[in-house]
């Protein structure tokens, strides 16, 4: 059975697999338990990072013009209705030294994200495999339980 495993798998496998397999009738890969193993609280790093798009950079100047605007204001009595703004836009802060500012930071986070950087997955060639096949296959339900994993079919 050892030499059926890739060596990488055998070389970096973690020590106390958390996985459980209920699936009675589907036949899930052998790569699923190195995968699931690893347990819900394994945070895998992406292939590449997530370029910063100008509406989060517009969200953020609005949200903070707003803040500056009523950051001396008397607290108001909060209610459970929500309306939206509308297109309201806040004016911009009078204090140029806060405008220039966030104009230089949101200019560097702009040029530090403008495009995706590839990086390194830190999960193994079989893993990501075996997280494609579950993508794949919306019918087998991974869930958490008593610091376990479960893999259920539907």
């Amino acid at each position: 059975m050892l030499e059926t495993l890739p060596i990488d798998l055998l070389l970096q496998r973690p020590r106390n697999l958390a996985y459980h397999n209920l699936c009675e009738k589907a036949i899930l890969p052998s790569t699923i338990k190195s995968f699931l193993g690893l347990g819900l609280n394994f945070c895998f790093k992406p292939t590449s990072t997530t370029p910063l798009y100008n509406i989060q950079i517009e969200r953020f100047r609005k949200q903070f013009n707003t803040r500056i605007l009523f950051a001396n204001a008397p607290e108001l009595e909060k209610t459970d209705l929500f309306v939206p703004d509308q297109g309201w836009e806040p004016p911009p802060p009078l204090n140029t030294t806060i405008t220039n500012r966030t104009s230089q930071f949101t200019n560097f986070l702009e040029k530090k994200f403008r495009t995706a950087i590839k990086t390194h997955s830190n999960l193994l060639a079989p893993q990501l495999t075996a997280l494609q096949w579950l993508k794949s296959h919306p019918e087998i339900t991974i869930f958490s339980a008593d610091k376990k994993t479960w893999a259920l079919p539907h």
